[in-house]
């Protein structure tokens, strides 16, 4: 029944299943990705050009802005409980969070530009998808099966047409 997402420049929420949105008052001007928990409670918003996160523990009623490096990012995935966060960068970044973005780790794996990224219910199993081709083998979908502590490349390239940085 809760959905949310962003579109020109704005955080929108629905709790009648999209029949109705609502407007949230969120700070920042080019949100370009937001995640929700199972029961659409728990929200993380993230505006790229402004480098912020934002977290909302009641579906989008009220925000805070979350304790992020001050990075531009791009895409977001969360645990079904919305404890767990994956963030990309499009200039290299990869960071995950087990505390609803209080604190956040580095990841050790570098490509010149991160796109989509993905989590499973329980957020051990994360996966992140290069944006475009590096030409430096950075083509590579990177898997991890412990929350973001360690991660491998399981030969699914994506080679050299797929797209441009962030898509």
């Amino acid at each position: 029944m809760k959905l949310v997402a962003v579109a020109e420049g704005a955080v929108y929420t629905s709790t009648d299943a999209g029949g109705t949105w609502r407007t949230n008052d969120v700070p920042g001007s080019s949100w370009s990705s937001v995640a929700s928990s199972a029961d659409g409670n728990r929200l993380v918003a993230i505006s790229g050009e402004d480098a912020l996160i934002y977290a909302s523990t009641n579906a989008g009623a009220t925000w805070t802005q979350g304790n992020a490096p001050p990075l531009y990012w791009w895409r977001v995935a969360s645990s079904a409980d919305g404890i767990k966060l994956l963030v990309s960068s499009p200039y290299g970044s990869v960071y995950t969070s087990v505390d609803s973005g209080a604190t956040w780790a580095s990841n050790s794996i570098t490509y010149l530009c991160w796109g989509p990224v993905a989590s499973s219910s329980d957020g051990t199993r994360l996966v992140v998808a290069p944006g475009y081709q590096s030409g430096s083998g950075g083509d590579q979908i990177h898997v991890s099966a412990d929350s973001g502590g360690n991660w491998s490349t399981p030969g699914a390239g994506l080679g050299s047409e797929h797209g441009s940085c962030g898509e």
